[in-house]
């Protein structure tokens, strides 16, 4: 049967030769990368095909996930870029997760990519996503939202950690931020641990801003409170005060 079909089709494994090669979690050879619509990574080893979404994929540091050892991807779609396993992505591990969700939506605590170690605040701009650290932002630190185009810019740091602590005014995540050693904080410093929304020298230094899609229109995503700036109608009170509470 096999033979059959090869006379009229050409076989997945010799369709493409792609450069992006990434590992498989389960047999631990190389997948290759179908840069074709619907994107995806296809092992011919385990003869499985893993759905991608339509953007840019590059390697990602050689990292592998902790859950499944699949090498972990890095998208990048306009300003927005997100990490994700390729084998998580179609086939969710956790409870809550849904297919299609990437590592800044994953809950697991082990992996230093997940939301569960990223996350900074609840976002106040869609009311449903949360706001995490991109850390491969760097040298332009920034913080995103997981649902939305919204974001933190951090201007002229160096390095910027999520800690565990949380801060006991507003209920946000500690940051453990160092700044150039040619843009020192107002008092001299050149690092700071604190909220970025009641610190004054690390409030100071964070614009909101909204990351371009793929069709160069800014702050147009499918969330709630896009274009000039609204918050949206929907947004409850307690978000609208943390918006506040970050542009002052």
């Amino acid at each position: 049967m096999d033979e059959l079909f090869e006379c009229v089709f050409t076989p997945l494994s010799s369709s493409v030769t792609a450069k992006l090669k990434a590992l498989c979690g389960k047999c631990n050879r190389y997948m290759l990368f179908l840069p074709y619509n619907p994107r995806r990574f296809y092992c011919n080893n385990c003869e499985e095909t893993y759905n991608l979404p339509q953007c840019t994929i590059k390697l990602f540091k050689g990292i592998r996930c902790p859950f499944d050892d699949f090498e972990v991807v890095l998208c990048t779609q306009g300003e927005k870029s997100y990490t994700l396993c390729p084998y998580c992505y179609n086939h969710p591990p956790l409870p809550g997760m849904a297919v299609g969700d990437a590592c800044n939506k994953c809950t697991n605590s082990r992996c230093k990519l997940s939301m569960a170690k990223t996350s900074w605040w609840a976002c106040m701009e869609c009311d449903i996503g949360t706001v995490y650290l991109d850390i491969n932002s760097a040298p332009k630190w920034r913080l995103e939202c997981n649902c939305c185009n919204f974001r933190i810019e951090l201007s002229n740091m160096h390095k910027v950690e999520r800690l565990k602590q949380t801060c006991d005014s507003c209920g946000a995540a500690v940051m453990r931020c160092s700044a150039h050693k040619n843009y020192p904080f107002a008092d001299g410093s050149l690092v700071h641990e604190g909220c970025l929304i009641c610190n004054q020298y690390l409030n100071v230094r964070t614009t909101q801003s909204h990351a371009r899609n793929r069709r160069g229109g800014g702050g147009r995503g499918r969330g709630r409170g896009r274009g000039r700036g609204g918050r949206g109608r929907n947004m409850s009170k307690a978000r609208r005060e943390q918006a506040k509470l970050l542009r002052n």
